[in-house]
């Protein structure tokens, strides 16, 4: 697992994590079920790693509540 902390739109995250789980914090929601940006905390080929990170905290940032999410990128 690969530990981010930078703003993107969802097209960049896209873009630049193909076929990847990542970790969003701070998500602007375009719609219900959208995203338009958020803070890139965390890229894992592993689902599981990032749903670890979640359960047990492990280097989350501590000065903002944190919502950590995964998302499959495969077309």
């Amino acid at each position: 697992m690969t530990i981010i902390n930078e703003h993107m739109t969802w097209e960049q995250i896209v873009e630049k994590y193909p076929d990847k789980w990542v970790g969003l914090t701070d998500i602007v929601w375009e719609n219900e079920s959208n995203v338009e940006s958020a803070v890139l905390f965390a890229v894992s080929t592993n689902a599981e790693e990032l749903m670890s990170m979640q359960i047990d905290k492990k280097n989350l940032p501590r000065s903002r509540k944190v919502l950590l999410r995964g998302f499959s990128l495969r077309k």
